[in-house]
C-alpha cells in the first residue's frame, strides 16, 4: 500500500482515505490509490497538522456522499423505470375498460393498430425513463471516477 513504509505511521483511516506521518510531514493517500505519490502533502509543524486533518476530514466525508448518491440514484432509477411500467399498465387498463364499453368483449379483440399503439406507448415509456436513468448514472459514476483519480 503506498504511503506505509517504515519511515510513515498511519495516523488517521477511514473507508476512502488514510493519513500517515512522516520525516517529511503529513501525506493525505487514497485507498485505491496506485501512484506511490500521496494526493496531498502538508508540513510537520502543528499547523500542517491542523491542514492534513481537515482535509482528510474533508475528502472522506465528501466520497460518502458521492457513495450515498450512486445509491440514491440507481434506487431512484429503478422506482422511476417501475413507475414508468405501472403507469403503461394503469393506461392500458382504463383504455382496455372503455373499449369494453363501446362493445369490446376482450382487449385482445382491439384492433391490431390500437394494439401496436399501446405497445408503442409502453416501449416509448419505458425508453425514455431508462436513457435518462443511464445518462444520470454514467454522470454520478464519471464524477465518482473523476474524485478518485483527482484526488
Amino acid at each position: 500500500m503506498p504511503g506505509t513504509d517504515e519511515r510513515s505511521t498511519v495516523v488517521d483511516r477511514s473507508a476512502s482515505h488514510f493519513l500517515t506521518r512522516d520525516p517529511d510531514g503529513w501525506a493525505l493517500w487514497g485507498v485505491d490509490q496506485d501512484s506511490d505519490e500521496p494526493l496531498l502533502r502538508f508540513d510537520r509543524d502543528a499547523a500542517g497538522e491542523e491542514r492534513a486533518r481537515a482535509a482528510f476530514t474533508t475528502r472522506s466525508r465528501e466520497t460518502r456522499r458521492v457513495r450515498v448518491l450512486a445509491v440514491a440514484a440507481i434506487i431512484a432509477g429503478g422506482l422511476w423505470l417501475a413507475a414508468a411500467v405501472g403507469a403503461f399498465m394503469i393506461r392500458h387498463l382504463i383504455a382496455a375498460e372503455e373499449y369494453r364499453n363501446f362493445g369490446f368483449a376482450d382487449p385482445a379483440d382491439l384492433p391490431f393498430n390500437v394494439q401496436v399503439g399501446y405497445w408503442l406507448q409502453a416501449v416509448d415509456a419505458v425508453a425514455a425513463a431508462t436513457f435518462q436513468v443511464v445518462i444520470g448514472l454514467f454522470i454520478v459514476f464519471w464524477l465518482q471516477r473523476r474524485w478518485r483519480r483527482e484526488g
